[in-house]
């Protein structure tokens, strides 16, 4: 019986977590659409597939040329404008976040 409580209790935790999450993707949306571009768009999309769990490894400019289908040029300068729009942070020397 303990077991099941306790399965339970986690799996309404988890269920809590990915709601919040999605209304969370949901204002993100409301609140920047209108400031990205098509590629922003569907990088950050794809971001936001990983869910609450984050995206594995962070957002390289190499990631987001290949998920964008674009330059590396045009994906450098695509993670700047972000950062610049206190959307992504520069964690390290290759990689950005949320």
């Amino acid at each position: 019986m303990q077991y099941f409580s306790k399965t339970i209790i986690e799996v309404q935790q988890n269920t809590l977590k990915r709601v919040d999450f999605i209304v969370e993707k949901a204002k993100f949306f409301l609140q920047y659409s209108t400031q990205l571009n098509n590629r922003q768009q569907k990088v950050l999309l794809r971001v936001f597939e990983a869910g609450y769990t984050g995206f594995i490894g962070g957002l390289s400019s190499e990631k987001y040329t290949k998920i964008a289908k674009t330059s590396s040029s045009t994906a450098t300068t695509n993670l700047k404008d972000l950062v610049d729009k206190g959307i992504l942070t520069k964690r390290n020397f290759k990689k950005y976040s949320f």
